[in-house]
């Protein structure tokens, strides 16, 4: 059984969605994941009402598989994974956009990352951002050395600082109000 799915997942055939669509109630958590994959695999609108519907019995690591597997077909997955309120399957949609390419992981990155809410999501956002085009990032980067929450305040300077880039702005961060803004900017500047 968990055969023939594999195959009807890698078909890519939309014919196959009614059947597939049954499947979601399976009592197998593994072929659940197949018939999910091959609605995805078949046709996006499908797919992204299909996986909205299931996401609350996912974990968010088959994300990861996925994205290995299908690449940039998975990008509407990733971005409505990054919303789930939460924060382990946000997790792992960040560790599926790292592996997207990199084009399309710096609009989801740029995007996002001024939009959510969540400062730990924020913080991966910007560490992907400087880690997959420096150049194109520091001037979000320097955005957000301003920004209200001191978490993030302190990731942007550490991320400044362990870069190399943006230095002005490390120094700047020694007379912040907040010490542990001011301790990413000391051990930035000491480390170098």
């Amino acid at each position: 059984r968990r055969v023939a799915l594999e195959h009807f997942a890698k078909a890519r055939n939309t014919a196959l969605i009614p059947f597939l669509r049954q499947l979601l109630q399976d009592r197998d958590p593994m072929m659940r994941r197949l018939s999910l994959e091959g609605i995805m695999m078949s046709d996006a609108n499908e797919g992204i009402s299909a996986y909205s519907r299931s996401m609350g019995g996912l974990d968010g690591s088959e994300l990861i598989d996925w994205v290995k597997s299908h690449g940039e077909h998975m990008v509407p997955y990733v971005r409505k994974a990054l919303t789930s309120r939460r924060p382990a399957v946000r997790l792992f949609a960040l560790d599926a956009l790292a592996l997207l390419p990199a084009n399309s992981r710096l609009e989801i990155a740029q995007s996002w990352v001024k939009t959510t809410n969540a400062s730990d999501v924020r913080i991966r956002l910007l560490e992907l951002l400087m880690n997959t085009n420096p150049s194109r990032s520091l001037v979000t980067l320097q955005e957000f050395s301003n920004h209200q929450d001191i978490t993030t305040r302190a990731a942007v300077i550490r991320i400044l600082a362990n870069s190399g880039r943006g230095l002005d702005l490390v120094r700047k961060a020694l007379s912040d109000k907040h010490q542990a803004v001011q301790l990413e900017a000391l051990t930035g500047i000491l480390g170098r």
